[in-house]
């Protein structure tokens, strides 16, 4: 759920899921609002309704060095040179909705690299024997009545 929290005076956006030990808060990112191509008509080219955040993963202190390794691994094409995570939003009309809606886009992008992939490798079972028995079998059965349908049709003399 995304709403403004009010803390010691301060207001700031955080972002809080059911499932998150990590909060994005507004105070670690870097607002930007620019002009929006998004829904609008003529008022879109009035207003700076979209909104940009860049989230610095270098400067970033809550977050364990691991989950900054991971997050780098898997969106290295998309973090710039000085180590911003870009994320925008220009779904609605007002600013505020774009920039929860952005702000949720990066939680989902920390909860997503948060958690240690489990590595996964099966073992290659070996095949039962009555189970490879029945498939030969079921071979041989085959390449008979392919033998049959040839050998039917011609005459050998």
């Amino acid at each position: 759920m995304i709403g403004w929290v009010y803390r010691k005076g301060l207001q700031m956006l955080c972002y809080r899921f059911a499932s998150s030990r990590y909060v994005v808060k507004a105070e670690n990112l870097n607002i930007k609002y620019l002009r929006s191509s998004g829904p609008g008509g003529q008022h879109v080219n009035k207003t700076n309704s979209k909104a940009e955040i860049r989230f610095n993963i270098n400067s970033c202190k809550w977050l364990p060095e691991d989950v900054k390794k991971r997050f780098y691994n898997a969106y290295r094409n998309k973090i710039t040179k000085s180590g911003d995570y870009v994320v925008t939003s220009d779904k609605h009309r007002e600013q505020e909705r774009n920039l929860k809606s952005a702000i949720a886009k990066l939680q989902e992008v920390v909860d997503e690299v948060e958690e240690e992939p489990v590595a996964y490798n099966p073992k290659p079972k070996k095949e039962p024997l009555h189970a490879k028995e029945r498939r030969i079998a079921g071979k041989k059965r085959d390449s008979e009545r392919i033998k049959r349908k040839t050998t039917a049709g011609r005459d050998d003399d």
